[in-house]
């Protein structure tokens, strides 16, 4: 079976104004257990590459104005990548790399070719050991023996990811991959606030709730400290 690992680097976490800056696109097979295609772009966009982005990801102005393609050509040449199979890894791709690419597809093809494909999230559909406390990817590929080197690059991010899928059973992933995300929260009393921490929840200020994103079947099986309900 051939996949599609995916990473976007981006001007920001807002798809209706941010831009993807780098993408990492890899055809991984995963009977020979290794990458047959391995692509990486810069994007010029013509926008300024502000310094707090640059500090995350190393991607500088001069580098997307010196070297980075026209969006229509990264558009076509990321097109002919996701045409090679109907499964797309990303690490946290349903919140975030799959929102920002429906988008530039919608903008570049309204009435043409749309990316139907099967979402493998490697946050959400590997059930890792109990004792991985952290599911940020550099962390993950230590927890897995070895490092990425070149952190929050598009390919290298995509690389470290397919690494670590490869060491799993794809069957239960795909299963997985096929259930529906949730927005569960945590029904907790502020002095049990560490509770609902310690089993991945986040504090929106907004919402005024413990949340956390999910997939059904993975809440089915969970078993919290605390009462829980679906709110999304």
């Amino acid at each position: 079976m051939q996949l599609i690992g995916l990473d976007f680097e981006t001007t920001g976490l807002n798809p209706e104004k941010d831009l993807i800056i780098e993408v990492g696109a890899v055809v991984w097979d995963t009977d020979l257990h290794a990458p047959i295609v391995i692509d990486n772009f810069l994007t010029n966009w013509g926008v300024a590459i502000t310094p707090e982005v640059t500090k995350v990801n190393g991607i500088s102005d001069n580098m997307v104005v010196t070297y980075g393609i026209s969006p229509e050509t990264a558009f076509h040449r990321l097109k002919e990548i996701l045409n090679r199979s109907d499964y797309v890894v990303a690490h946290n791709g349903n919140l975030f790399d799959k929102v920002f690419l429906e988008k530039w597809f919608l903008e570049a093809e309204t009435d043409s070719f749309q990316p139907q494909h099967t979402w493998i999230d490697t946050i959400h559909d590997i059930e890792y050991p109990g004792g991985i406390a952290s599911n940020k990817l550099k962390y993950l590929a230590a927890e897995h023996g070895f490092l990425n080197p070149f952190a929050h690059r598009a390919v290298f991010d995509v690389l470290t990811m397919m690494t670590i899928l490869d060491k799993y059973d794809l069957g239960p992933i795909l299963e997985s991959a096929a259930q529906p995300m949730i927005l569960v929260q945590a029904i907790v009393e502020y002095r049990d606030k560490d509770k609902a921490k310690e089993n991945k929840f986040y504090w929106t200020p907004e919402k005024k709730a413990w949340l956390r994103s999910m997939k059904k079947r993975r809440y089915e099986k969970a078993v919290f400290p605390f009462k829980t309900r679906i709110v999304g």
